[in-house]
C-alpha cells in the first residue's frame, strides 16, 4: 500500500486565533451568531468572573458582542443589553431581521409569572422567566428594548417552567416562527418538546402548541435545509419536520449532529435567515473536566470554531469545515516540537479507513488519539505506548470509510492549561474535545489503534429527506470527500520544492 504523507505542522496566526475567550474578569457561556453582508457578529451571555470559594456566584447579567470580518478572528465590541434592575438573571437568545430592523431576543428571570414588565418581583412568590426583545438598526446595535415589554408564558405551557432562548425562522411573508426552550403541558410526556409561536413583526408574539419532539431538551436553533426544517434540540441532536409547525422526528443519519460528550456545550445551527448564505453552526467549549458551567476564573469558556452545517447527498446533516477558518493558518513550522501551544498548532495530512493520528499530552500524560474505524466512524480517546488506556469515545457520522481523505487537526491550550482539539477528516468534524490536561508539541500516527475498537452497528437505510438540490434520497452512507492520490502527490512535490518538512508515516 502506498505511504501517506503528512505535512506536520503549521502555526496559528495569533494567541486568540483558534477560539475566542473574553478577558479573564468576564465569564462567558451561551453564544449565538448573525452574519450581515459578510460581516460576522456573535453574542454571548456574560457576568463578572470570580474564583471558587470567594463568595456568592455572580448572576448572568449582560449580553456581550464580538465582531469579525471572517468568522474566525474576533474583536470585543461591548455590551449589547444588560439585565434589568430587580431581575434575578438574564438568559440567552438569538438575533433575526424583520423589515428594516434587527431583533435581539433574551430572557430574564425574577419577574412575576404574569410577565410584569416593571423590572422585578411584584409580590408573586414564584420566580418566573419572561422573554424580551430589543431592536436596532444594525446587528451590532445600539439596542433598545421594545415597548411591548415581556412575553410571558403562553397557553399550553407550564407556568414557572423554562421559557427562554428563541430561535427564529422567517415565513416568507414578513412574519417569524419562533422556537424556544419551554415546558409544554401537551408534548406527549412531562415537559417534552419545544416552545413554539408566531409573530407578524418579530417582537409581539402569540404562543402555539409545541411542534415536538417528544423528549425534553433545549432548543439549539432551527433552519431550512433541502426543502425541510431542521431543529437542534437536546444537546445537539438533529430533528426534522416537513413543516414549521412540526411534528419533529429524530434524524436517521448522524442523529447527534454535534454532541457534548467531550466538552462542547450548547451546539446551535443558523440558516440562511441568519447567515444570508450557507448553514453555519456554533458552540462554546468548556476547559476542564470538573467545570460545572459556571465559567469562573478556574474554568474559562471559549467560543469554538464556526462550522458549516452541510446537508449531504444522502440527506445527512453534518458539521463540516468552515472556509473562514483557513485564515487561522500561519507560517509553516519545520517541526511540531517548535510549536507554541499557547498560540495553537495546525496539523494536516491524508489518511484512509483504519488511519489516525495522536497529539501529545504534557507531563508524561500519553497521547490524545483520533482514528477512523473500519466503517468510517471516529474513535477519540487517550493512549499510552500505542494502546488505549480506556475505551475511546466513538462517534458515527453515518459516512462510508474514507480513502486518502484529507484531515486537519487544530489544537491549543487554554488559559488554565487544558488542551482543546478539533479534528476533521474529509472536511467532516469528529467532535470538539477538551483534553484532560495541557497538550504537548508532539504528533504521531495512530493507525494500529483502530484495530482495537469495534465499529458500531448501523441501522438499515431509511428514507431521510431531501438533499441540497431537493431530490428525494435514501439514507445511504456517503464517502467523505478527500484528496485524490494525484493531488496528494502534487502537494507533496510542491511542499518539497518550497523546502517544507514532510514526513512519511507509512499507513497513517
Amino acid at each position: 500500500m502506498a505511504a501517506h504523507y503528512v505535512r506536520l505542522a503549521v502555526a496559528l496566526a495569533s494567541i486568540d486565533a483558534l477560539v475566542y475567550t473574553p478577558p479573564r474578569n468576564i465569564s462567558m457561556y451561551d453564544a449565538w451568531l448573525y452574519v450581515d453582508d459578510g460581516a460576522f457578529t456573535a453574542y454571548y451571555l456574560a457576568k463578572p468572573a470570580n474564583a471558587s470559594g470567594s463568595g456568592a456566584k455572580p448572576a448572568w447579567d449582560r449580553v456581550m458582542t464580538i465582531t469579525s470580518d471572517d468568522g474566525a478572528t474576533w474583536s470585543d465590541a461591548g455590551v449589547a443589553v444588560a439585565k434589568a434592575p430587580g431581575a434575578k438573571w438574564l438568559g440567552s437568545g438569538s438575533v433575526w431581521r424583520t423589515g428594516d430592523a434587527f431583533v435581539l431576543s433574551y430572557s430574564q428571570e425574577g419577574y412575576g409569572c404574569a410577565g410584569d414588565p416593571g423590572g422585578g418581583p411584584t409580590g408573586d412568590p414564584t420566580w418566573c422567566q419572561s422573554l424580551f426583545f430589543a431592536t436596532a438598526p444594525t446587528p451590532r446595535g445600539p439596542w433598545t428594548t421594545t415597548p411591548a415589554g415581556a412575553f410571558p408564558y403562553g397557553e399550553g405551557y407550564e407556568i414557572g417552567g423554562r421559557w427562554d432562548c428563541v430561535a427564529a425562522l422567517r415565513d416568507g411573508d414578513g412574519g417569524v416562527y419562533g422556537y424556544w426552550t419551554a415546558s409544554p403541558r401537551d408534548g406527549g410526556c412531562d415537559s417534552c418538546g419545544a416552545g413554539f409561536g408566531y409573530s407578524k413583526d418579530g417582537v409581539t408574539w402569540a404562543a402555539r402548541p409545541t411542534p415536538g419532539p417528544e423528549i425534553k431538551g433545549e432548543v439549539g436553533g432551527v433552519a431550512r435545509a433541502g426543502g425541510r426544517v431542521v431543529m437542534l434540540f437536546d444537546a445537539g441532536r438533529a430533528f426534522w419536520s416537513d413543516a414549521p409547525a412540526g411534528p419533529f422526528a429524530a434524524a436517521a443519519l448522524n442523529p447527534s449532529f454535534l454532541g457534548q460528550a467531550l466538552g462542547a456545550r450548547f451546539p446551535r445551527i443558523w440558516g440562511s435567515d441568519v447567515t444570508g448564505g450557507p448553514l453555519l453552526a456554533t458552540h462554546h467549549q468548556m476547559t476542564g473536566p470538573d467545570c460545572s458551567g459556571d465559567g469562573g476564573l478556574e474554568c474559562p469558556v471559549y467560543l469554538g470554531l464556526v462550522k458549516r452545517a452541510t446537508l449531504g447527498a444522502d440527506g445527512g446533516l453534518r458539521a463540516t469545515w468552515f472556509e473562514g477558518n483557513d485564515n487561522l493558518r500561519g507560517e509553516e513550522l519545520a517541526r511540531v516540537a517548535d510549536a507554541d501551544l499557547d498560540r495553537g498548532l495546525w496539523l494536516e495530512g491524508t489518511l484512509g479507513a483504519g488511519g489516525g493520528f495522536a497529539v501529545g499530552l504534557a507531563g508524561g500524560g500519553g497521547d490524545a488519539a483520533v482514528v477512523v474505524l473500519a466503517n468510517g466512524s471516529f474513535a477519540l480517546g487517550l493512549t499510552r505506548n500505542g494502546a488505549w488506556t480506556a475505551p475511546p469515545h466513538v462517534v458515527d457520522r453515518s459516512l462510508a470509510p474514507p480513502s486518502n481523505a484529507t484531515w486537519r487537526a487544530l489544537v491549543r491550550n487554554s488559559a488554565t492549561g487544558f488542551g482543546m482539539l478539533e479534528a476533521y477528516v474529509g472536511g467532516v468534524l469528529a467532535l470538539p474535545w477538551t483534553l484532560p490536561g495541557p497538550a504537548a508539541p508532539r504528533a504521531a500516527p495512530a493507525a494500529a489503534l483502530a484495530k482495537r475498537v469495534d465499529a458500531p452497528a448501523r441501522p438499515s437505510a431509511v428514507p431521510q429527506g431531501k438533499d441540497a438540490n431537493s431530490k428525494t434520497t435514501q439514507g445511504r452512507p456517503r464517502a467523505a470527500s478527500g484528496a485524490s492520490s494525484a493531488a496528494t502527490a502534487a502537494r507533496r512535490r510542491a511542499s518539497r520544492a518550497a523546502g517544507v518538512s514532510v514526513a512519511s508515516h507509512g499507513d497513517l
